[in-house]
């Protein structure tokens, strides 16, 4: 799958891995140059996969967990998603899952079966989906590297799970190092037990504590930080910019989180609309900068907006009740100095996008 280049590789070399693969390929619906989401699926049938039907004798001897486990059994299976369009390969998802069985000489009666999962997959913007499937990570983390993020589910039972979501263009030697993948973990006597085991970059980058499990990191000391990340990435994963200028500034009360915190309530002018549907040009409405946080050990500054001056406002439009306005809520990195160096980086993330809705239906 190293072999794939988004927005390169052409249609008839699409249709060479479905033919090589044959019997373990998979698609709903149509599947044309124009149009086709192509599923590629290895794996055990007791998974819930589309694999070859399991044997008799695995079933019976699945009864017993840790004699299946003692002679190195274990079961798995992954699953390679292309996305087609206009005659081009332009998505890539890929999922890997292996059972982790109980330790052998463990006398814990709640060492029990456990799963691997980790799934790496490509999007044209790396902010949380509005439709679709939700991107898991912070956007701080575009800070460290601004190619990709990475998070784990809540609701993972008896199961380490992660994902990592990388920009669609991404440099092609990260996306070939973010599909990495340790396939010894299915057929080694010794089992892997961790998600690094089965996913070696979440050594290599710091991933954050969702890969860890137990294996803390050594906590730096508090610092204060800026927005760090690049605005290029700012300007590809908010799909909202727009252009305003500062006409009063207040300072009111929160008391939506755990502990009420003053925050910046900013009254701007909409100049222009840069990137979005949603027109506002010539609305006056008010705006609320990020507010800081000082509970976290890394804990982020308060951002502010000068009175006269112009910016850039970065923000997701949720399409939610109530419609804007009332106003702008501003995350973290939302406002940025209207000035030739800034809107230059902001559209270089912004040629970034290529506006294609996602529709996995795998």
């Amino acid at each position: 799958m190293h072999g794939i280049r988004l927005y390169q590789t052409t249609w008839p070399e699409a249709q060479g891995l479905m033919q090589k693969w044959g019997a373990w390929g998979h698609w709903e619906g149509k599947c044309t140059a124009e149009d086709c989401e192509y599923a590629i699926v290895v794996g055990d049938g007791l998974w819930g996969m589309r694999g070859d039907e399991e044997p008799s004798w695995l079933e019976r001897i699945l009864i017993l967990p840790r004699g299946f486990g003692l002679f190195g059994g274990r079961l798995g299976g992954m699953q390679t998603t292309l996305t087609v369009h206009n005659g081009l390969i332009w998505r890539m998802s890929e999922k890997v899952f292996v059972d982790v069985p109980p330790e052998l000489f463990s006398k814990d009666a709640g060492d029990i079966y456990y799963s691997l999962l980790i799934n790496v997959q490509s999007r044209q913007q790396l902010n949380r989906e509005i439709r679709g499937y939700r991107i898991l990570g912070s956007m701080d983390q575009l800070a460290e590297h601004p190619y990709f993020v990475a998070g784990s589910p809540s609701g993972c039972t008896n199961c380490l799970a992660g994902q990592v979501t990388y920009s669609t263009r991404a440099p092609q030697w990260q996306i070939d190092e973010l599909s990495d993948f340790n396939f010894a973990c299915f057929t080694q006597f010794t089992s892997c037990r961790f998600l690094p085991d089965l996913y070696p970059p979440a050594e290599k980058w710091n991933l954050g504590w969702m890969f860890d499990y137990g294996r803390p990191r050594e906590n730096l000391p508090p610092a204060a930080a800026d927005c760090d990340i690049p605005v290029w990435a700012l300007g590809r994963d908010f799909n909202s910019v727009s252009e305003v200028e500062a006409l009063t500034a207040d300072s009111v009360k929160n008391d939506g989180g755990s502990k009420p915190q003053w925050m910046e309530k900013v009254n701007v002018k909409v100049l222009s609309t840069l990137k979005g549907s949603r027109r506002m040009e010539g609305l006056t409405v008010d705006a609320f900068p990020f507010a800081g946080d000082t509970e976290r050990l890394d804990y982020k500054v308060a951002e502010h907006m000068n009175v006269g001056e112009r910016y850039l406002l970065f923000w997701q439009d949720e399409r939610s009740d109530p419609p804007m306005p009332p106003g702008f809520g501003l995350e973290r990195c939302g406002v940025e100095p209207d000035t030739a160096e800034v809107r230059a980086e902001m559209k270089k993330g912004m040629a970034m996008n290529d506006e294609y809705r996602d529709h996995w239906s795998y």
